[in-house]
């Protein structure tokens, strides 16, 4: 977890979609891809935290929301074995954070990916699907 060691914001860059960020949708709820990096939804605060799997940290949007995996199927009826899961903000309302809500950087070919409690990794939609703006996460263990 030394890649958020002294890191107080932080933009989250998209490997597969150059010049994409990770950004708070002004709704409060969504998270979706954006090509303006000096937006102020671009930037998450991190605050760190103890997870079960060792230091985690949590992703703070601008909204005051966090970065959080939803562990249920975004997309009903899509055909695949595991429906990918949406990461969405959510309000922190408890003491201890869900696992869905803690992220480590994980080192992947010279890029890290965020992967959270639930296993999951983060990751850009849209590649092929380009009217998909959402960013889900997803079961691989490979690098997106």
């Amino acid at each position: 977890m030394e890649v958020f060691d002294g890191a107080r914001f932080v933009r989250l860059r998209c490997v597969e979609r150059r010049g994409k960020y990770a950004a708070a949708d002004v709704d409060g709820f969504s998270v979706c891809l954006s090509g303006q990096r000096r937006t102020h939804n671009t930037v998450w605060a991190v605050e760190h935290a103890q997870g079960p799997d060792g230091p985690s940290v949590l992703l703070r949007s601008a909204y005051g929301r966090y970065l959080f995996a939803i562990a249920f199927p975004a997309y009903m009826g899509t055909g695949s074995p595991q429906p990918p899961v949406l990461a969405a903000q959510s309000d922190l309302e408890q003491d201890v954070p869900p696992p869905g809500m803690l992220w480590q950087a994980v080192h992947r070919g010279g890029a890290f990916v965020l992967r959270c409690g639930l296993g999951r990794y983060l990751r850009a939609n849209g590649r092929y699907r380009r009217w998909r703006r959402e960013t889900p996460s997803s079961r691989t263990t490979t690098a997106p």
